[in-house]
């Protein structure tokens, strides 16, 4: 499978970090609790299991950092699609209330960039 690059709310992002720079997880949403026996009770909102998935970046440009704010603001209070980078496609809007955080880094040669990742939540 060829790597593609991630598509949010119609703007291209950069290739995610090499090792590490996509993780996809599978949860129910939900509750369980356990009762006084021992035993456990689960109440889910629904049925099927929903994603969630956080896209990590290491030195990107000043240029693709802007690509990443267009993103993220353009799904501050909705949802938007998104094209992972295995090429499957979600509609997701942002992880409660994360915040979206730039390290500024220079690499052992003297370029400078950022380093940032993004956390999105299927809905």
């Amino acid at each position: 499978m060829a790597a593609t690059q991630p598509i949010l709310a119609g703007t291209t992002l950069a290739h995610p970090t090499i090792d590490g720079g996509f993780s996809e997880t599978l949860s129910f949403r939900g509750k369980t609790i356990e009762k006084a026996d021992g035993s456990q009770s689960t109440d889910l909102v629904q049925s099927g299991a929903k994603r969630t998935f956080i896209l990590k970046w290491h030195m990107i440009s000043a240029s693709e950092k802007a690509d990443v704010i267009t993103a993220y603001t353009a799904i501050k209070d909705a949802s938007g699609a998104f094209t992972a980078p295995d090429g499957n496609a979600y509609t997701v809007t942002r992880d409660g209330d994360a915040d979206l955080e730039f390290e500024f880094v220079r690499s052992a040669g003297g370029i400078f960039g950022y380093d940032s990742s993004l956390k999105l939540r299927e809905v």
